[in-house]
């Protein structure tokens, strides 16, 4: 049922969304304030949104901002002046006012309008109420807020204010500051994320909820809250589903370092369609997820699907990619940290069953994706399950000492920042003190895996074992576990493989009964 949690996440993608990405010049981004303004009944939203950010000074090119071709810019301040704008396709290119680009340091102001459109904000009503909800994949924030959608920007700081009627509580990122009630039975719920964010992961989740709460105190001592917002009619399975979120968390926390968002919230969003997304702070989960009979091994169920999107906490939110060609760094480690769940729960069998259950045999292409606008290549098995197996067999290359060592290095050495395959890469070797780009070309940046043959004899107390790689395309270097079963007892050896053909000379006692290789499956093959 692999194939169940890549349904569930790309049901809501657009088989015809190629974005188009923005060049915009643009340094760093330092605040987002976002202000919109929704009207559920009438099926519409207005909003500003102001970014301050910095570019070389005296660079007088157009701005270019990612803005979707369904809202409508109503006017545009830089830097408090008037700014002359045009809107085509993707992209608001706004002009320098006369004398406006001497420095770096500026602040756009855009007020805009727009319709629900599928990429951007949803809003559907059913007998229980109104919903709005966002669904943030790449590239979709400038589908209802005008942004630089590129996660090396992220911003070092948010303010997202949400207006609505009465009967609806907004949720977002960050903490809330402040509920303000507004005339025409309005109110304002004021949410700050004070972490560094990008786009993509700012949320808005709208709907008539129930807020359950809880906590949990991380290894320093920190009560971190926990904050539920499902609907009515969910209240009293979400509690019982939700039970386990402190257990994961302690796990994490144990192999990634402290919960980044410590200081805010970890929370849940309860969203009316089937799927779900890594929001910083406060990841949405489709209605229907919750279902109290799943078994805990489908990558589709509730757990699991909770356990994976608490990990792009670390690895996407905190940690955020240089560009989307290595996604595999955050759907593969998020895919990998469920496994190191289970394993924690329920042993190495656990373990072992969930890293089988990953193995679904297809994984076309390489985990980098050369265009990091391609999001058909972005979201496959390659980068959920494959990225998990590949650091799965990283872990027996280099020992789980160094492999857990790197892995909390990793994590907490480039905390709020942005990293690549490079950075991980580096974070491994040096743990391991020992090169591992030979690992990394045939794994992340090759293709294709090894289809082993093998064949042996007996004579004189040493077992001759004869190895093939039968696939087409590249060898792979790999250590493998032998398993030699004699009338003597059982014995493993681990002997490295780095031809098409391979002959070893192993010692044995006793005759011998099977040979195994792989007994404990450390390598994706055939």
């Amino acid at each position: 049922m692999a194939s169940r949690l890549l349904g569930l996440l790309l049901i809501s993608l657009c088989a015809s969304c190629s974005p188009v990405l923005a060049a915009a010049p643009v340094s760093a981004v330092g605040h987002y304030g976002l202000d919109i303004r929704l009207d559920p009944s009438a099926g519409r939203f207005t909003g500003s949104v102001s970014i301050a950010f910095t570019r070389a000074a005296g660079d007088t090119t157009p701005l270019a901002v990612d803005m979707a071709a369904a809202l409508k810019a109503q006017s545009v301040l830089l830097d408090g002046q008037p700014a002359a704008f045009t809107h085509e396709g993707d992209i608001l290119s706004v002009q320098w006012p006369t004398g406006g680009a001497g420095k770096s340091s500026h602040v756009l102001l855009v007020r805009y309008s727009g319709l629900p459109e599928h990429q951007g904000l949803r809003f559907t009503s059913d007998p229980g109420g109104h919903y709005v909800v966002n669904f943030g994949m790449p590239y979709t924030a400038k589908h209802w807020w005008p942004d630089f959608d590129d996660p090396s920007l992220k911003a070092r700081s948010a303010d997202i204010r949400i207006s609505l009627p009465k009967d609806l509580t907004a949720v977002s990122n960050g903490s809330l500051a402040e509920v303000k009630d507004l005339p025409g039975g309005q109110h304002q719920y004021h949410w700050v994320e004070s972490y560094p964010i990008y786009p993509d992961v700012l949320s808005i989740a709208a709907a008539d909820y129930v807020r359950l709460d809880s906590s949990y105190t991380d290894a320093a001592g920190q009560a971190v809250p926990i904050r539920y917002y499902v609907l009515k009619q969910d209240a009293a399975l979400a509690g019982k589903e939700f039970a386990f979120v402190p257990e994961v968390l302690k796990v994490y926390e144990r192999f990634f370092g402290a919960y980044p968002f410590a200081k805010e919230k970890y929370g849940i969003a309860e969203v009316p369609f089937p799927s779900f997304r890594e929001h910083q702070t406060i990841p949405s989960l489709g209605r229907g997820l919750m279902t109290g009979t799943s078994p805990v091994w489908d990558l589709g169920t509730v757990q699991n699907v909770i356990a994976h999107d608490m990990a792009h906490q670390w690895f996407g939110n905190s940690l955020t990619l240089t560009s989307w060609s290595d996604v595999w760094l955050n759907e593969g480690f998020a895919t990998y940290a469920v496994a190191l769940w289970h394993e924690q729960s329920g042993g190495a069998a656990a373990y072992r069953d969930f890293m089988h259950f990953l193995d679904s045999r297809d994984f076309s292409g390489s985990l980098y994706i050369k265009d990091a606008g391609d999001m058909d290549d972005e979201f496959t098995s390659t980068t959920f399950n494959k990225g998990a197996w590949v650091l799965h067999m990283l872990r027996h290359v280099m020992g789980d000492p160094a492999f857990f060592a790197a892995l909390h290095a990793y994590a907490t050495g480039n905390a709020y920042g942005e990293v690549d395959t490079a950075r991980w890469m580096a974070a491994c070797q040096r743990q391991y003190g020992k090169p591992l780009d030979w690992f990394f070309e045939e794994w992340v940046y090759g293709t294709g895996q090894p289809a082993l043959k093998s064949s042996w004899s007996e004579k004189g107390g040493e077992l001759e074992l004869r190895i093939s790689q039968t696939q087409s395309g590249q060898v792979f270097t790999m250590p493998l576990d032998v398993e030699v079963d004699t009338d003597s007892g059982s014995t493993r050896q681990t002997v490295w493989l780095r031809h098409r053909e391979e002959s070893l000379s192993l010692p044995v006692q006793g005759a011998v009964k099977a040979v195994v290789l792989d007994p404990d499956g450390w390598v994706l093959k055939d």
